[in-house]
């Protein structure tokens, strides 16, 4: 984000709006607060849901958004932070959100059925219990082998 603002600057002015806006967009990326302005008393600081990977993603595409308004005004040296080089990387971050989302789909449909599976056992070793003790009773060898067993 560090070369992309800096580019920015240097091609624009620092007080530039065009400058400000990138700023704006890269500070909610970093999920630092934003500095109340005094000319905006109400302004808001960034939520934990502006942190997250899909809205960051989208910041992102925001930035991307507004350098290609700005037109050959945005012309960096440097490679990476060109303007198909952010398209790229912005494809490769799409991409793996949705990798992540369907594994983590998977990953609760799993927790679900192992939970499931407990409860099943649980209740199961709770009647093998109950059984060993109406038929040898409560104080019998074989149910105070058992009794404390947990699951």
């Amino acid at each position: 984000m560090s070369p992309i603002a800096s580019a920015v600057r240097s091609s624009f002015a620092k007080a530039a709006k065009e400058t400000a806006d990138i700023t704006s967009i890269v500070t909610k990326i970093r999920g630092e607060k934003i500095k109340k302005s005094r000319k905006e008393p109400e302004a808001e600081f960034v939520s934990r849901s502006e942190k997250s990977y899909g809205s960051m993603t989208q910041n992102f595409s925001d930035i991307i958004d507004t350098l290609e308004k700005y037109g050959a005004a945005y012309n960096p040296a440097n490679e990476k932070i060109k303007l198909p080089a952010l398209k790229d990387k912005l494809a490769q971050l799409i991409q793996a959100n949705k990798n992540v989302a369907f594994a983590f789909g998977l990953s609760k449909q799993s927790k679900d059925q192992r939970l499931e599976l407990y409860t099943s056992l649980s209740e199961l070793s709770q009647r093998i219990k109950d059984a060993v003790k109406s038929q040898y009773t409560i104080n019998s060898t074989e149910y105070n082998l058992i009794k404390g067993l947990k699951i």
